[in-house]
């Protein structure tokens, strides 16, 4: 039954509205699963939804169609998104026909989609274009770490206090007793030889020695009968947007217990929850003060700071500047809106080349930098290249992709034709020769 999915569409009035619901129960009862088609088509969707508790809601094409220029659409879908979550409802957005949609939808956080850019129907399966399987492997790594590089500088030892330890053989009653002298200790560890073996919270305590007869049955016990060895434990030098991730992942019961940090496998000390968000929270704050609204990457502040570490430092470089050629035709032609849309598009094809110790920051408009620690700028280039002239033809009516250009007026006011966008690339390198000048790259 869990892989047999009921449709419910809103074409029809439903007159039985008890009898309806009873149906609807009793076949979720046995394990099917109900989809809601077509929400946002007709009047009686809200009651639809609030009646029949579904597990899909399948959003209508006619609130997808051109939701990337469209600030209502997007609200309202990204509504929709707030209330599954809410709900526990994954949503499926259909009739999905170009990559500006698609991207609205990722960074909304829509669940499935279904339109012609994915797949037209046949009559057996066929496998998605591995072309936009990888942009969507691209977006969805964009959203979900977006504040990783800045967050990655800021380690837990950071945030790491010492605290009171115990060791396997103390007693209950003694650790209860530094947990009433201490009314803020979140909890304590219990070392052997400095290594971790478990952890004891408060609450455990007070549970324990807490009702009519706790006190008396377990003072005398040895705090091992007790411990806990479910514990979250990191490395000192854990980046501490990873420990944020750990922390939030743990079961509810243990959600806001504290967090043990170890050095070269010993006790270090510990780190509150409370004192983990508020960090996490004011560095991202700070990270997106100082990055560019429109595609998340490096603002020209962090740009600078990183040119000048790179500058001051002895460690190889390589600095790539990109600009696309015949932007403005195409901001004249198409609008603004889906300018922005190829500005991303710029943004999503660095992240996705880009390794791990490389920087990608966008300076303004359709100019950005990327730094690599080596000398290998050639290679990266013309795969840049390479990807950016297939993808810019999407964004393209398919009459200006035939000819080859479009036509708009130049800056002086005359009509002239413009060839489709492609993308420059200039490259300095701190190569140095005997005459100490650096050696410069144009691509």
């Amino acid at each position: 039954p869990e892989n047999i999915i009921f449709e419910l569409t809103e074409r029809h009035a439903i007159m039985d509205v008890l009898g309806f619901k009873k149906t609807i129960q009793h076949y979720k009862g046995q394990g099917y699963q109900i989809a809601i088609d077509d929400a946002g088509a007709g009047y009686s969707g809200l009651n639809m939804i609030t009646d029949v508790h579904p597990h899909y809601i399948k959003l209508d094409m006619n609130l997808i169609r051109g939701i990337d220029q469209d600030r209502l659409r997007r609200a309202l879908v990204q509504s929709m998104y707030d209330f599954a979550k809410l709900t526990d409802t994954y949503l499926i957005a259909e009739g999905i026909e170009t990559y500006g949609e698609l991207k609205t939808l990722v960074d909304i956080g829509v669940h499935y989609g279904q339109g012609y850019l994915i797949g037209k129907p046949v009559a057996k399966f066929s496998c998605i274009d591995p072309t936009l399987l990888n942009v969507l492997s691209v977006w969805n790594t964009q959203r979900h770490h977006r504040f990783t590089k800045r967050l990655s500088n800021t380690y837990i030892r950071d945030l790491c206090q010492p605290s009171v330890t115990v060791t396997p053989e103390s007693l209950i009653v003694d650790v209860y007793n530094i947990f009433s002298s201490n009314p803020t200790l979140p909890g304590v560890a219990v070392l052997k030889s400095g290594a971790i073996i478990g952890a004891v919270t408060r609450h455990t305590i007070d549970t324990k020695m807490g009702g009519r007869y706790g006190f008396a049955l377990n003072e005398k016990r040895s705090i091992s009968t007790l411990l806990s060895q479910e514990f979250l434990a990191v490395d000192y030098l854990t980046p501490i947007d990873v420990v944020s991730k750990l922390a939030m992942a743990r079961l509810e019961n243990s959600l806001y217990d504290f967090i043990l940090v170890t050095k070269e496998d010993k006790y270090l000390g510990v780190v509150t929850v409370k004192d983990l968000l508020e960090k996490t929270t004011e560095l991202e704050v700070i990270n997106a003060k100082h990055r560019n609204p429109l595609t998340g990457l490096p603002g020209n502040l962090m740009i600078d700071q990183y040119i000048e570490s790179c500058v001051s430092s002895e460690h190889p470089y390589t600095i790539l500047y990109f600009d696309l050629d015949n932007f403005k035709s195409f901001n004249d032609v198409y609008g603004f809106e889906k300018g922005d849309n190829v500005i991303q598009l710029v943004s999503s094809i660095l992240s996705e080349v880009a390794s791990d110790n490389d920087f990608v920051g966008h300076i303004g408009g359709d100019d950005f930098v990327y730094v690599l620690p080596n000398y290998n700028g050639t290679t990266l280039c013309q795969r840049i290249i390479n990807i950016f002239d297939t993808r810019i033809r999407y964004y393209y009516r398919i009459e200006h992709i035939e000819n080859g250009y479009i036509e708009t007026e130049n800056r002086a006011g005359i009509k002239e034709r413009f060839p489709l966008m492609t993308i420059s690339i200039a490259g300095v390198t701190n190569i140095m020769y005997p005459w100490n000048k650096t050696k410069i790259l144009i691509i």
